[in-house]
């Protein structure tokens, strides 16, 4: 059976299904073990009785909170997976599944349906797909429902805290999962983002100073779209996950079909087939990923299916398998997103000098965005002054610091860079690949912070004499998760690689700190900056003293947020109200156009 559209019954009333409990069918609850050994056996029993074994299983691993080993992780998903794809009426498990999924596993729904239901349509054949076997397409599934939760045991976490010694092994090991599982807390902050880089004036007016290139002639030139027109698509993209009620799940909702999801919007704003074709690839693209792997956490880190297409191509239907992915593409990976839309743009693959040049403009306008963060947030400061682009030489080196930041006897500088995790270093984990990437950017802030305090002690610098103290700070568009256990080895390593000890304490020059981007962010829900802008600055203070805070979100540190950011928002609360009033009035009234997305938005 292939399971398509022609199945589904829209509006037919459906009987309510009861799942028993295990003591009601077996007369006891079975262990793990047990569970395991009857659902391999299971040949025609009813669906019902599966389902009630793996609701027994996921009260045995789940509630009473067991270890989290990778094969317990997902004993219930292996063999509900294996009774769809080997049975025929694993359509109606499916139906079953998706009313009764709180009794089930804890994943989001969206990439639970949607996994499901390619299971069962490939249950026969995926034409011309290499996923052939049973096997195979059991193992694309592990890797994508291994992105909605951790593989790692948490014996494994605590073997590693208690263990001074790091190894390059539980490095890799440690850094490639939890980076693969990291997901951005903050949604309207990173709207908020996209549409300030997309649309503000300021951060245009110092893109053009840093680079020379206007913004919106350069977008048109480099990526053959508007930015306006890109905040509008980039934006609709977010909403193919939407579509499923979590309440009510209808499995018709599974399928992303452009023309269906968008109706005459693809006549309005031709650049979203674009960015579809850009998020979506076949089987045969993840087949490619995953040859000669031998365990799953090898397919997991390897695959970089996921992260780069989150839509699957089935025949003539799409599936959006993980709505978080789909996000962090068109909302959070900016950088990357303006990667692709340029070699999208030329047709082919882009060769070392164009992926140089265009990131090095996705650099300068990620500082132009970190500028205008800093200029809102301290313009109002009497206390502060603040520097942009301040050129530096320390002996035969030389650079330029992207923002000063001046308060009393005291110099801040941050490095700001758009750079992210790359595929290879998500795939390996390998600590040599990340320093490859940190070192420039750490290089860059120590150098710096050595010319402010050289150049203080002859008022050479801003006025200031005698510089009492400076704090160097790294700000990256991704998330480099060093934290410890890993720190030691990785401050050991960056030092070695760059010639000096950017970590060493006790002296004028502080430890050099982290921040991605969202972390910096997050600053606003914990700091009054118009009313006390130099509160951060004493934490940095403090951070720059603590090796585990240097590295950590600003959560750990402070813990409560403020209760009055209704009253008094901070300016990227304003931003991100603007940007959702933006969309309101730009994007509401194409939607309506189509039925079908008019009833998504009524949900």
């Amino acid at each position: 059976m292939i399971w398509d559209e022609s199945h589904i019954q829209k509006d037919a009333p459906r009987e309510v299904v009861v799942i028993p409990t295990a003591t009601e069918v077996f007369g006891r609850n079975l262990d793990i073990i047990e569970c395991e050994s009857v659902l391999s056996t299971i040949n025609r029993e009813s669906a019902i009785h599966v389902l009630c074994l793996l609701k027994n299983i996921n009260e045995r691993v789940f509630r009473t909170k067991l270890s989290r080993e990778s094969t317990e992780y997902l004993v219930p998903l292996k063999y509900l997976l294996k009774f769809l794809l080997d049975k025929e009426h694993g359509v109606r498990v499916l139906e079953i599944f998706l009313e009764h999924k709180e009794d089930f596993l804890p994943f989001s729904d969206q990439a639970l349906a949607a996994t499901l239901v390619f299971a069962c349509k490939s249950s026969n054949k995926i034409s011309g797909s290499t996923l052939q076997s049973v096997e195979e397409r059991m193992r694309f599934i592990e890797v994508v429902f291994s992105f909605q939760g951790n593989t790692l045991s948490e014996q494994f976490v605590a073997q590693i805290e208690q263990n001074p010694v790091v190894t390059e092994t539980i490095f890799a090991d440690f850094f490639r999962n939890t980076i693969a599982h990291l997901i951005e807390d903050n949604y309207r902050y990173s709207i908020a983002r996209l549409f300030a880089i997309l649309s503000f004036d300021r951060i245009h007016v110092l893109f053009r100073e840093k680079s020379g290139f206007d913004f919106s002639s350069w977008a048109l030139d480099r990526l053959g779209i508007s930015p306006d027109r890109l905040m509008q698509c980039a934006s609709l993209m977010g909403t193919i996950g939407f579509q499923l009620n979590p309440e009510k799940p209808n499995v018709e909702h599974l399928y992303f079909n452009p023309d269906q999801h968008f109706g005459k919007l693809l006549n309005d704003l031709p650049d979203l087939n674009d960015l579809i074709e850009i998020a979506s690839a076949t089987p045969e693209d993840f087949a490619d990923t995953i040859r000669e792997k031998d365990n799953l956490s090898e397919f997991l880190y390897a695959s970089n299916f996921p992260l780069v297409w989150p839509i699957v191509k089935l025949d003539s239907n799409r599936i959006c398998f993980s709505q978080n992915q789909l996000i962090n593409k068109f909302v959070f990976g900016l950088p990357y997103l303006l990667q692709e839309l340029h070699q999208y743009k030329k047709r082919k693959r882009l060769n070392d000098e164009e992926v140089k040049r265009i990131r090095g403009d996705c650099g300068n306008l990620f500082e132009a965005y970190v500028q205008w963060l800093f200029e809102g947030w301290f313009s109002d400061c009497e206390e502060v002054q603040l520097f942009f682009n301040e050129k530096w030489q320390h002996g035969p080196r030389n650079g330029e610091i992207d923002v000063a930041l001046i308060h009393g006897r005291v110099t801040y500088i941050f490095e700001v860079k758009s750079i992210l995790p790359t595929l290879a270093v998500r795939q390996t984990g390998s600590a040599s690949q990340i320093i490859e990437v940190m070192a420039q950017s750490v290089d860059q802030a120590y150098q710096g912070a050595n010319y402010v305090y050289e150049r203080s002690q002859k008022r050479e610098f801003a006025g200031v004499q005698n510089m009492a103290r400076v704090i160097p700070c790294v700000v990256t568009y991704g998330n480099f998760p060093v934290a410890p256990p890993l720190a030691n080895r990785f401050e050991e390593l960056l030092s070695k690689k760059i010639g000096n000890n950017a970590f060493k304490t006790g002296g004028d020059i502080s430890p050099v700190q982290f921040f991605s981007i969202s972390a910096f962010e997050s600053a606003e829900r914990y700091f009054d900056f118009k009313r006390s802008s130099v509160d951060f600055l004493h934490l940095l203070q403090k951070r720059a003293t603590d090796q585990k805070a240097r590295y950590e979100g600003l959560q750990n540190a402070l813990g409560t947020e403020r209760n009055d950011i209704s009253d008094r928002p901070g300016l990227l609360d304003r931003t991100a109200s603007e940007a959702l009033s933006y969309l309101n009035e730009k994007i509401l009234p194409l939607l309506r156009k189509s039925q079908e997305t008019d009833q998504i938005l009524d949900q």
